[in-house]
Order: structure tokens, then sequence, then C-alpha cells
């Protein structure tokens, strides 16, 4: 019986676990929560990722930011399949993404270095399954032929982290442009748990439990440069590139009744590269605004395959570049407290979402094109320690309807629904 179930799991299921969202993060420090837009920093820590080069812009001496971000998201995805409408969603919140930036600047010169989740973050939680635990508890009572006529107790539950270690310089090339130079080390782990069980047997059969219990890692490494500009003592413009980096995922099964994850198998999932642009400039001693894009080099990954309508196609190719567009302004209030507010439009080109949309972890973190809004504040305890306090809220479309392909060639709609709120604070010491 088991085997015949195997082959079931096997006809519709990917065989590694996707993030199933942009993977790089745009969200890295907690300053970036309050303004929505940081690649044109020069007076912050988390310039160390967001504009290296503008290291050279920090006082002489030594600067860390240590923070942290704490997401609280609903994505949902609700479908008939003949049986009346059922509707999943996300259970559970994720409270610890931290970050720790240092950089130490000595005239020309500056050295830095970071740790960070530059992609993942988050737990997909459904304690009660979701569109693709029905597909396989379904097609697994087919496979059954009558051995079973029922199934309950689904669920489905993944992480995924990409921790991330950054060591490089920057140097000041002339009074207004300086460089930057660095090697960012990612150790990457995705996690999945799901199953079904098979029920009320017309053969007085024992209950079928069906359970995946599996991780996969990968490490790898890639380069980042950069340059920044300032075109007079109030503006700079900057510009970081990401190199991709390699990454070939080493399964590790505890428990695998589907056959999706043999133990030792590698499968390929790349961190994309990133161009980053932005501006920021002083409009007074007490208004900043800042405007930037960034694009994501996703079709240029290889994320391994996924089967369509059309046959076994490119999974990057399907998810498309991503396009990231930022705009924020910092209000100095008093020379101990700034306030400051932003937004970001991120843009997914997807080429077929359907169709990326088969693979597991889709349905469940029901990425898209999104709109966030930020806000919070900057307060300076003393000309060493400042505190940064923000929270920003996250709009996805509403009830998208979307196609699921894994049922092809029967046109069964789901209609998926994304929403997001982020708090973020952290202390930063210059000294």
């Amino acid at each position: 019986m088991k085997k015949i179930l195997l082959s079931a799991f096997c006809v519709f299921s990917a065989v590694t676990f996707s993030n199933a969202q942009i993977d790089n993060l745009t969200n890295l420090s907690p300053e970036w929560v309050r303004t929505g837009a940081r690649n044109a920093t020069i007076n912050s820590p988390d310039a160390v990722v967001y504009n290296p080069a503008g290291v050279s812009k920090l006082e002489e001496g030594w600067h860390i930011g240590l923070g942290n971000q704490s997401f609280f998201r609903k994505p949902s995805h609700r479908y008939n399949l003949g049986f009346g409408e059922v509707k999943n969603e996300q259970d559970g919140n994720d409270m610890f993404v931290p970050n720790l930036y240092a950089a130490y600047r000595k005239g020309k010169i500056s050295g830095f270095g970071g740790v960070y989740i530059a992609g993942g973050g988050a737990t997909a939680n459904y304690p009660n399954g979701t569109i693709n635990t029905e597909l396989i508890s379904m097609m697994s009572l087919m496979a059954a032929e009558g051995a079973y006529e029922a199934y309950h107790k689904q669920y489905f539950k993944a992480n995924s982290y990409y921790l991330t270690s950054l060591l490089g310089f920057s140097y000041s090339l002339s009074e207004n442009l300086s460089m930057s130079a660095s090697v960012r080390m990612l150790s990457a782990k995705n996690k999945i748990e799901a199953g079904t069980t098979l029920t009320m047997s017309p053969l007085e059969l024992p209950d079928l439990p069906i359970a995946v219990d599996a991780e996969s890692k990968a490490s790898g490494m890639g380069v980042m440069i950069g340059l920044n500009h300032m075109i007079n003592e109030k503006t700079n413009i900057m510009i970081r590139y990401e190199s991709k980096v390699k990454l070939d995922f080493k399964n590790k099964t505890e428990k695998d009744d589907a056959g999706l994850f043999p133990d030792g198998e590698k499968a390929r999932r790349d961190f994309p590269a990133v161009l980053a642009t932005g501006i920021g400039s002083n409009l007074s001693d007490k208004i900043r605004v800042s405007i930037e894009y960034s694009f994501y080099f996703q079709k240029n990954a290889d994320w391994g395959t996924t089967y369509t309508e059309n046959g076994e196609v490119s999974l990057s190719k399907l998810a498309g570049d991503v396009s990231v567009f930022g705009l924020a302004a910092e209000y100095k209030t008093s020379e101990k407290f700034l306030i400051s507010a932003g937004t970001m439009y991120t843009v997914n080109h997807y080429s077929d979402k359907a169709g990326y949309y088969t693979t597991a972890g889709a349905f469940e973190t029901a990425p898209g094109t999104n709109l966030s809004l930020n806000a919070g504040f900057c307060y300076s305890i003393n000309a060493q320690v400042k505190v940064n306090l923000g929270a920003a809220k996250i709009f996805w479309k509403k009830d998208e309807q979307l196609l699921i392909k894994n049922l092809l060639p029967a046109e069964v709609p789901a209609v998926i629904n994304n929403d997001m709120f982020a708090v973020g604070a952290g202390i930063n010491f210059s000294f």
C-alpha cells in the first residue's frame, strides 16, 4: 500500500521546498522598517548592507547597530474542489529576525562586517493543511483503490532562513567619491513538515498516516561592490551590486513516507543577484529625502524545474525578475528626535504566476506585487547612542484569483490573500 501512495505524491509535488518569495529580503534593519528606503543612507550602521561605499561618510571611529524585526503575517488561500469552500490561513508569527552591523572608519579607509538574515526568516504554519496537502490526500485516496474512503489530520509547516555573514571595506578615492568591496557568506536552511492521514477503511484497515519531515541545507559565497558619490555637501547618489550565490541544498530526511525528499539528494536554489541604486538629499538641516530603485535578477538564478501543462520548465523563469521602488522622508523635530515615513512598491514580473504556484510552498506564502507603508522614529539618548523604532504595513491585491494548475485539465480557481504587519526596534552605538 505504501508504494502505491508514494507514486501518487510524486505526480504533482515538487522535490524541494521553495520560499515561494523573492528570496532576497529588502527589510534588513529597523531603520528600513521606519523609512521604507535605505539604499542611499550614509549616517547609520545599516549602510554596511544598503550602501557599503557610503560607510566612508560615517564619523571616524566605531559604529555598531543591533536590531530585530517581528513579522505578523496572514497569507491565506481558499478554493472549492466540489466538497464546499475551504479556507486555509497562516497561524503564528515570526518574532525574531535579528541583525548586527559594525563599521570602523579611520581616514580614507573603513572596515565593516555584519550578521543578518538576507532571505527567508519566516515560517509557513498551517495546522489544518493547505491546498497541497488536500491534493496529496485526494490522490492518495485514488491510489488506495477503495481501501480508504476519507482523510483527515492534515498539516503543513515549513520555514526558511538564509543566515548571512558579511566582511568588507570601503575607500575614499576622493573627497566626494568612495568605493567598497566585500564578501558575503550564506548559510541557508529550509525545513518542511507535512502530512495527512487516510481513514474510514471498508476493509477495517487501521488509519494510514503519511508524513514528511525533512530539512535541506546549503552554503555559498558571493561578492558585493559599491560606489557612493557626493554630488554636493547635501546630496549623494549610490550604486550597489550583489552577485548571485550558488546554493546546492542537500537533504537530511528524518521521515519521508511520500518519497519526496530522498536523504542526501541535492537540489539547486541560487540566491539571486541584485542591482541597487539610490539618491539621498538633505533639503534642509531638518529634512532628508531618499528615492531608490532595486532590481533582482531572479531569472538568471538556477532554481531547478517544475512541471506545468507545457512540460518541464525553469522555476526561476516562471517567477520572473523583481523590481522595487522606494521613497522615504526624515524630519528632525529636535536635536534628539527624528520622525520618518516612506513607502516601498515591489513588483513581481511573473511570466506564469499560476505555473510558479505549482511548487510546494507557493500557495502557503502567497507571494506577489505589494505595497508597504512605513513610519517610525529615531531618538538620540546622547551623542553615542540612538534608538530606532518603526512599523510597516504591507498590502497585497485583495481576493486575487489564480488557477490551480496542479489540477489541469480541470479548471479550479483559488482565491489568494496576503497581509503583513512588521515592527522593528534597534539600538546604534558610536564611539
